[in-house]
């Protein structure tokens, strides 16, 4: 299964805290790595992706800054050295519908289902989300603290969401995650570690890991494995490229 995942790696490139198709070619349009607001109106009004599109974007205003020692940080990324991953379905357990995309957006209707009236008031975010097809969708700039990983800890650090960023793959802790889904993670994953080199298939962990006892996903249906491995493999893969 490694070996069709890496085949089926789409090519992304990090560009100023955005994340862009690299078909659709340099990131000139976005200044100095800000979300241009006026730019994704139209993306805001977007219940679910295109079968055509492979990354878009939707602005979320569940973010702030990160600590201003980030932002001074010895090298430019450095510290920027976390990736969590999570997983996320709304309502549990049931997939494509755009609730997530409303929920990060505040703005889920509460009758709509029973659970939204236990989660609207929150105030939450991830820096990407892939769904079940594997499309991508950027809420928040990677510049930019996301908040997604609420109280949490890692290597005697609190507040993860100061120095991480945030993957939600549309899922549950209960089934199994859909190879398009592994695939544009894993080149998801490759651009970042070559933007933000500490970040790595070894400093990439579940929200269960920095957060235990009071968050489980992206749960063990979630193979670390493959995963990992098939990151492993493509950055060998590019570099005997690279060399040839």
């Amino acid at each position: 299964m490694a070996d069709k995942v890496i085949e089926q790696i789409q090519q992304f490139v990090v560009c100023d805290g955005q994340l862009r198709d690299a078909l659709d070619g340099p990131c000139s349009s976005r200044a100095n790595g800000q979300v241009d607001k006026k730019t994704n109106e139209k993306a805001n009004e977007k219940v679910s992706p295109r079968a055509n599109e492979k990354v878009r974007q939707i602005v979320s205003p569940n973010y702030n800054l990160r600590p201003t020692g980030a932002s001074k940080a010895i090298s430019k990324h450095a510290a920027i050295n976390l990736l969590v991953i999570h997983n996320i379905s709304l309502p549990p357990g049931q997939f494509g519908n755009g609730y997530v995309e409303q929920f990060f957006q505040n703005k889920l209707v509460t009758k709509t289902h029973p659970f939204f009236k236990r989660i609207a008031a929150l105030k939450v975010s991830a820096h990407l989300f892939i769904c079940r097809a594997g499309q991508v969708t950027q809420f928040v700039n990677f510049k930019h603290r996301a908040w997604h990983a609420g109280v949490s800890s890692h290597l005697g650090r609190d507040n993860c969401n100061d120095f991480s960023i945030g993957i939600e793959l549309e899922g549950t802790d209960e089934l199994p995650f859909t190879e398009a889904q592994y695939a544009a993670l894993v080149s998801v994953s490759l651009a970042l570690e070559k933007t933000y080199p500490e970040i790595t298939p070894a400093t990439t962990l579940g929200h269960s890991d920095i957060a235990p006892g009071r968050k489980t996903d992206p749960g063990p249906c979630f193979d670390w494995h493959l995963y990992k491995m098939a990151w492993s493999d493509s950055r060998l893969n590019n570099s005997v490229v690279k060399k040839v």
